[in-house]
């Protein structure tokens, strides 16, 4: 458990965006725990370890980790674990069930101007739609949602975060939904986004619509979701992991650069042999 001291030193430290406190809370269901300046959320067996070290998070993360956790699991003695991190530390190689490797895009934002690509799409788009910011999702941001889920590939984990994000909304202060809306006020598009971090904002996820499609519109709630981080300060926007080739292109249209690397992996754990595994290591 954390108090409050140690809530906003995590909060001014974050650089990736799962150091969300109120984003991660809610989509792990867990409690947040700091571990030296490792962040945990831990529920019942199942434990997730945010690697990215909020003393200073880069390369060195994996190396940082690895030195971190062998109190973190003997502290909590989860039977599962999720980690991300720059690099997952050689010693849990052998307790991996799935592993993802990726790289985060991030938007600086000082001196910030959008090519000629994502500005010509946003006056597109800008003619047929509207953007409004809310804090509650409702009955039309499940039905897009389906309909989303529906058309596109995505794994099960991604699908779980969307059914997640309505009590996340409602929940968290610093989370908002971005709605693209046509002249009817029928919805097209939306992002979900976190205001958290002190740093950064982040897009969290979002969808748009395949019967109802208007070009420009993921390009106009990302237009406005750099206009209002800029406004408050943020140093950048989090667009996320790449995912795929039109993500990445996306991504890179709207000033994204990769970095930092993320790899992540689910964890099976066999008690005490990953524990005498790190003991070894010393």
């Amino acid at each position: 458990m954390i108090d409050v001291r140690e809530r906003q030193w995590i909060l001014d430290r974050a650089t990736v965006p799962e150091h969300g406190l109120s984003l991660m809370t809610s989509v792990s269901g867990g409690e947040p725990f700091l571990v030296k300046d490792i962040l945990c959320f831990a529920r019942s067996n199942w434990l997730v370890v945010v690697g990215y070290p909020l003393a200073g998070a880069g390369r060195e993360g994996g190396a940082d980790l690895e030195a971190s956790l062998e109190s973190i699991l003997d502290r909590f003695k989860p039977r599962f674990a999720s980690i991300i991190a720059p690099e997952i530390p050689m010693s849990v190689a052998g307790f991996c069930r799935e592993k993802q490797r990726d790289v985060y895009y991030t938007v600086p934002l000082e001196g910030f101007q959008p090519g000629g690509t994502a500005r010509r799409a946003v006056r597109r788009a800008s003619k047929e739609v509207h953007v409004e910011w809310a804090g509650a999702m409702d009955e039309a941001h499940r039905r897009l949602t389906l309909e989303f889920l529906g058309r596109a590939r995505l794994s099960h984990r991604v699908q779980d975060l969307f059914f997640k994000m309505p009590r996340f909304v409602s929940d968290s202060s610093n989370a908002f939904v971005l709605n693209a809306r046509d002249a009817r006020g029928e919805l097209v598009a939306f992002y979900v986004v976190d205001l958290e971090p002190v740093a950064f904002s982040t897009y969290v996820i979002g969808c748009r619509s395949g019967k109802r499609h208007v070009p420009g519109a993921s390009d106009l709630l990302c237009n406005e979701l750099i206009r209002v981080s800029a406004e408050r300060g943020k140093r950048f926007v989090h667009l996320g992991l790449g995912l795929t080739p039109g993500i990445r292109r996306f991504k890179r249209k709207w000033g994204g650069v990769p970095g930092p690397d993320y790899e992540s992996a689910d964890l099976v754990l066999r008690r005490p042999s990953l524990l005498d595994a790190l003991r070894g290591l010393r």
